[in-house]
C-alpha cells in the first residue's frame, strides 16, 4: 500500500470521526421536532382530561376508575417535559403519559361505570375529542421512535467505517529497511523526462 492509499485513509478516517462527533444536525433537528409534535399532543390531551374528569366526578363520584384516573392524571401534570438533548428524561414523561393512558382504558371497559358515563351528551362529546387527540398522540409518538431509531442507525453506521478503517490501517505490515532498500532497487526512479499525472487525471483515478 503506497502513501497515497495511507493518505486517502488518514482522511476518510478524519471527516468519518468528525461525522461521528458531531453528529447530523439534519437528523438532530428532525429528531427534536418529531418530540416537539408528541409532546404538544401529550398537552393536549392533559388539558382536556381536566374537563373531563370532573365531568365524570360530577356523574358518579364513587367511581373507582375516576379515582385512579384522577391520581394518574395528577401525576402526569406533575411530570415536567423533557427536551431531546434528555432521553432519561423524555423516557420519564412518556412513562408518566403511558401510565395515563393505560388508566383512561380501564375507564373505557368499565363495565359499571362506563356505559353510566355516556349517557351523557357533554361527556360524550369529551370522550370524543380524547379520542382524537389519543390518535394524534400514537402518529406522533411513533414518528419520534422512528426518527430516534434512524439515527441510531447512522450513528453506528458511522462508527463501525471508522472502526474498520482502522482496522485497515493496522493490518499494513510495517517495511523492515531492508524491504525499503529493496523496494528503492525495483522502483525506478523519477526522470524529468517521466510523464506526470495532473490534478484532473488524479481525480479520474480516484473515481
Amino acid at each position: 500500500m503506497n502513501k497515497w492509499h495511507f493518505a486517502l485513509l488518514s482522511i476518510v478516517a478524519l471527516l468519518t470521526t468528525t461525522a461521528c462527533m458531531l453528529g447530523n444536525p439534519n437528523q438532530d433537528d428532525a429528531v427534536a421536532m418529531a418530540w416537539s409534535k408528541a409532546e404538544a399532543a401529550y398537552q393536549q390531551r392533559l388539558a382536556l382530561i381536566g374537563p373531563f374528569l370532573q365531568r365524570g366526578m360530577s356523574l358518579s363520584s364513587a367511581s373507582a376508575e375516576l379515582t385512579a384516573l384522577a391520581e394518574s392524571f395528577k401525576a402526569a401534570t406533575s411530570c415536567t417535559p423533557a427536551t431531546p438533548a434528555d432521553p432519561a428524561g423524555i423516557a420519564a414523561y412518556r412513562d408518566q403519559q403511558e401510565a395515563l393512558t393505560a388508566t383512561l382504558a380501564k375507564l373505557v371497559v368499565s363495565q359499571e361505570t362506563f356505559p353510566k358515563l355516556m349517557k351523557d351528551p357533554v361527556f360524550r362529546t369529551m370522550l370524543s375529542r380524547l379520542d382524537e387527540v389519543e390518535s394524534r398522540i400514537t402518529r406522533t409518538t411513533a414518528d419520534y421512535n422512528r426518527m430516534v431509531h434512524e439515527r441510531a442507525i447512522k450513528e453506528q453506521s458511522l462508527s463501525y467505517k471508522v472502526t474498520d478503517i482502522i482496522k485497515c490501517r493496522s493490518s499494513v505490515p510495517a517495511q523492515t529497511p531492508r524491504e525499503k532498500v529493496k523496494l528503492s532497487l525495483v522502483m525506478p526512479t523519477p526522470t524529468r523526462e517521466m510523464p506526470t499525472l495532473s490534478p484532473n487525471r488524479l481525480t479520474v483515478a480516484a473515481n
